[in-house]
C-alpha cells in the first residue's frame, strides 16, 4: 500500500507528516516556514511590502533626475532665446554633471520678476535690469 502524506497548510508555513499505512507509523515530519512578505502583517497597522521601501527611494531618485533635467531644458531654452545670461560652455557643464553655474546666474536670479513687471510697464527692460 502506498504511503500517506497529511498537509497542514497555514498563511506563512507548510507543515508534512509521511504515514506508513501497513503499520501507521510516522516516517518522517516537518514544516516550511517561510519569511512574511511584508511588514506590520497582523499588527492592525498599514501593512507594507518589502519592495516598497527600495521602490519609493527608487521613485525619488527618478523624480529628482526628471526634475533636474526640466530644469536643463528650461534653461537650454531661455539661453536659446536670449532669456537667460548663460555662457555655451556653462550650459555644457549644466547638461554633463550635476552641478548648476550659481557663480554667473547670481545676480540674475535674485532678480524679482513681480518687481521687473511693474517695471515693464512704464519701461523697456533689459536682460540684467
Amino acid at each position: 500500500m502506498p504511503n500517506l502524506l497529511g498537509l497542514s497548510i497555514d498563511v506563512n508555513a507548510i507543515g508534512w507528516t509521511l504515514i506508513d499505512s501497513n503499520s501507521m507509523k510516522i516516517i518522517s515530519m516537518g514544516s516550511r516556514i517561510f519569511p512574511l512578505a511584508c511588514e506590520n502583517y497582523g499588527s492592525g497597522k498599514r501593512e507594507l511590502s518589502k519592495r516598497a521601501f527600495k521602490r519609493t527611494k527608487r521613485s525619488t531618485r527618478l523624480r529628482y533626475e526628471r526634475r533636474r533635467k526640466r530644469k536643463v531644458k528650461v534653461i537650454e531654452l531661455l539661453h536659446k532665446n536670449q532669456m537667460c545670461p548663460i555662457s555655451v560652455i556653462e550650459l555644457e557643464i549644466l547638461k554633463k554633471e550635476k552641478t548648476f553655474p550659481l557663480d554667473s546666474l547670481k545676480t540674475w536670479l535674485e532678480l524679482n520678476p513681480y518687481g521687473l513687471r511693474a517695471k515693464a510697464t512704464e519701461t523697456p527692460l533689459d536682460l540684467m535690469s
